[in-house]
This record gives C-alpha cells, structure tokens and sequence, in this order.
C-alpha cells in the first residue's frame, strides 16, 4: 500500500506538533522555575477578596484586606510574575517560528524539496512558519498542562534545586520587605528580636 506525499507531510506535522510541543512545554516551565519564581500563599492570605468589574464581561479578582503584611507583599510578588509570563509566550513564539522556518526553508518539512530549492518566497515562508509555529509554542503547552498533573517529574534535578532556592530566598525576603520601599531589613528586625532578650 502506497502512502501519499499529503499523508506523509501530515504525519511529519503531526509529529512535530507533538514533540516540539512537548519540548516547548518543558522549556516553559524550566523558564519558570527559574527566571519567574511563585511562593505559596497561605489558604486564608486575604480577609477581603472581591470582583472588579473591568468592563465587556472581565472581572478581575483583588484583595482589600490581607491577613498581614507578609501575605500581601507574596501576593504582589506572584502578581508580578504573573505579568512577566507574557514574555515568556512572545519568546516561544519566535522560537517556535525559527525552528520551523528552518525546517521549512532549508529542510523541505512540508515538501518533498526545501522552500530555497523550489524558490519560495521568504515572506509567505515566515508567515506560514509564524501560523504553523504557533501550534507547538501556545497550543501543545497548554495541552501538556491540562493533561500532566505534576511536570516537576519530566525537570531535571538542578532545575528543582534552583527553584527551591530561589523560593526560599524569596520567603525570607518578603518577610522583612518594607511595604513602603520594597527594602529588606533583616537585621534591623533580628536586632529588635535579640533586645528582647535584654
């Protein structure tokens, strides 16, 4: 039985979506653990959560009174990572669209030629790769992390051991964080705690 070039270009497609995909996944949450670091917030960090209305249906959920300064000065640091993620989704996106333009271009991965043999136009190759890298840069991760409940097991070691650390920096700094100007005094506050003992 004979298999079509359309059925061998979809099944290389399909392939690619799949483990690049799953590459781009691990890659994203390796970014994360190390470059935007969460920490965990108490289950009753907030004593007034409500819904901002934004307008066009969007709310937005945001705490009026927090348990205490330490949990607020984590809340606001997990917001900020939060925002920092949307880099993260441009960079894999231009990753996405260089690995298949390559592959495209000069490797023949949607014909049996490459896109210079045959003479395609590097424009309609980069917007094709833009439109076909998006699979594996915003759709597979998200799919990969519907369906992986813990993706700490496909990290290597020293990944976790750099995120552990950098969590349990951030706790300590946190604690002594000035609400006002974001400065950490810790030994203002451990020579309050040893005049007690005075």
């Amino acid at each position: 039985m004979k298999v079509s070039k359309s059925a061998i270009t979809n099944i290389k497609f399909v392939l690619y979506v799949l483990i690049f995909g799953f590459f781009m996944f691990l890659f994203g949450k390796s970014f994360e653990a190390v470059f935007i670091p969460t920490v965990p917030l108490s289950s009753d960090f907030c004593l007034d959560m409500r819904s901002v209305d934004l307008g066009e249906g969007r709310y937005f959920d945001d705490c009026y009174e927090f348990k205490n300064e330490f949990e607020k000065n984590k809340f606001y640091h997990n917001q900020e990572m939060s925002d920092r993620k949307q880099y993260l989704v441009v960079f894999n996106i231009l990753i996405s669209t260089a690995v298949t333009f390559v592959l495209i271009y000069f490797f023949g991965f949607l014909h049996q030629r490459s896109g210079k043999d045959i003479g395609q136009d590097l424009i309609t190759v980069f917007f094709v790769s833009l439109f076909l890298g998006g699979f594996p840069a915003l759709i597979m991760p998200l799919a990969y992390d519907a369906i992986i409940k813990d993706p700490d097991n496909f990290l290597p070691e020293f990944i976790l051991d750099v995120r552990d650390s950098q969590v349990q920096y951030l706790l300590y700094k946190l604690e002594f964080e000035d609400d006002r100007t974001g400065a950490v005094f810790p030994q203002q506050t451990l020579c309050k705690q040893h005049s007690k003992q005075f």
